[in-house]
């Protein structure tokens, strides 16, 4: 047991640093080889909240409001949406400086989805110059 959690802290932190590297998205949507799961890896330390919305066909049908204080260096959570089953699903995740949105769409042969990256938007804060030209 203690063996499995020092491997996926591991691959956490390996997949946090090479998102970053690669200039990625910080937060990711991902499928699991259990029917009906998503995980969503925010591979980031932030102080405020992070909200994960889910649509199904346009309409919010689920949000998750995490506190911020809540992990240091990023978390995984799994999510169960087996009981969604609309063909335009999609998952949003809010944070303070960025917004991801995913299209999940169920894998073929499996039981699994597969969610693909639709949209990433940067927020930052608006700054001001006291310039005079």
């Amino acid at each position: 047991m203690k063996t499995k959690f020092i491997l996926a802290a591991l691959a956490f932190v390996v997949s946090a640093s090479f998102a970053m590297a690669q200039g990625e998205p910080a937060i990711k949507v991902l499928p699991t080889n259990q029917k009906g799961i998503l995980k969503v890896l925010f591979a980031s330390e932030t102080g405020s909240e992070v909200i994960v919305k889910f649509y199904e066909d346009g309409q919010l049908v689920g949000t998750d409001k995490i506190k911020g204080k809540s992990f240091q260096k990023g978390f995984v959570k799994r999510y169960d949406v087996d009981h969604i089953s609309g063909t335009n699903f999609k998952v949003e995740v809010e944070a303070e400086n960025m917004t991801v949105v995913y299209q999940i769409l169920e894998s073929r042969g499996t039981l699994s989805y597969d969610p693909q990256l639709l949209q990433t938007t940067y927020n930052y804060p608006l700054t001001a110059s006291n310039r005079v030209d």
